[in-house]
């Protein structure tokens, strides 16, 4: 069993996708907390038993409608995108994971190598995760 399937079988907290299952997509990202480091893991490749103890936040733990979005949410709804909005709750994981990394130009685009986007494009992605990190 892995951990996408039991937040989203056992839990019901359904913010992250199965897409590829073979860790290449991002829309199963999830935030995993070690110390004072937050990164976004493939939550489709991780089994459960090695979870045991570990500190995780799901997109829904990041924001909602009722108790308010996100900046990283937000800035991903502001600069449009979000399409289908099926890879949208992997993209926000992973801004959350490395906004406080502060990267810059090419590394900034590559902390983000392992997330897809079949429909919007881009460049508005790039957009919003550039603006979060000037405005963090």
């Amino acid at each position: 069993t892995t951990l996408l399937w039991w937040l989203r079988e056992e839990l019901h907290l359904t913010g992250q996708k199965i897409g590829c299952g073979e860790l290449g997509c991002g829309a199963c990202s999830t935030i995993e907390i070690i110390g004072s480091e937050r990164r976004a893991i493939n939550a489709c490749g991780r089994l459960l038993v090695a979870c045991d103890g570990g500190c995780f936040i799901t997109v829904e733990g990041l924001g909602s409608a009722k108790n308010g979005f996100s900046v990283e949410q937000l800035a991903l709804a502001d600069n449009n995108g979000s399409q289908c909005g099926y890879c949208s709750s992997g993209w926000v994981v992973a801004m959350h994971a490395i906004k406080r990394k502060k990267l810059k130009g090419a590394d900034l685009e590559k902390a983000f190598d392992g997330n897809i986007c079949r429909c919007t494009g881009y460049a508005p992605i790039i957009k919003a995760i550039k603006q979060l990190q000037d405005i963090e």
